[in-house]
């Protein structure tokens, strides 16, 4: 097995970045802009997408600017476990053709941590976009980043994701997403 990630094998779950939350998380700033560029570049490349919210009647829907960035075809999976993994119809929405399961989301060190963990155990390579996650807390943060790593979890970085994802430059499909990859994970900008 590559240990690239290959666009081919790979479903991109965006975890519970949900609008009680997003205020708190230590890095709410880079992590809204970095995860919707994550998402328009999949959405560009085919790479799957599916969408989780935790408890919404509580914690309210997704942010804005996530569901702007995300295809019109992909509904939220509601859940109540801090595990993904643990619900039904997050499994049931995973394609059967791809076994790589790229996260991005709140809180790492709980549900992010909880999902990823689970998808190891059912046989998934997991990888985890570092700066496409956060909990409220930065030491919670680093130290799932680093159980998560020793449990055998992909650690990255979104644009590094992306530029495994494309490949190659000078296609026509680089040329096509060169707006977006020069706007870069962190700015936000739509172009």
């Amino acid at each position: 097995m590559s240990r690239l990630l290959k666009r081919e094998d790979s479903v991109l779950l965006v975890c519970d970045i949900q609008d009680a939350l997003v205020p708190h998380i230590f890095n709410h700033e880079t992590l809204i802009p970095t995860v919707c560029y994550l998402v328009r570049v999949a959405s560009q490349l085919g790479v799957p997408i599916r969408l989780t919210e935790q408890y919404p009647k509580g914690l309210g829907r997704t942010n804005a600017a996530i569901l702007e960035a995300l295809p019109k075809d992909v509904p939220p999976i509601e859940k109540l476990e801090f595990s993904g993994w643990r619900e039904e119809r997050v499994r049931a929405a995973m394609p059967l053709s791809r076994k790589t399961l790229v996260l991005a989301g709140i809180e790492t060190h709980i549900c992010m941590m909880q999902t990823a963990l689970g998808a190891l155990e059912a046989g998934w390579r997991v990888a985890l976009a570092a700066d496409a996650a956060g909990s409220r807390r930065e030491s919670d943060h680093l130290t799932a980043l680093l159980r998560l790593r020793e449990a055998g979890v992909i650690i990255g970085t979104a644009e590094a994701f992306v530029y495994e994802w494309i490949g190659r430059a000078g296609t026509d499909e680089f040329r096509a997403l060169l707006p977006l990859l020069k706007a870069g994970p962190t700015t936000g900008k739509k172009e």
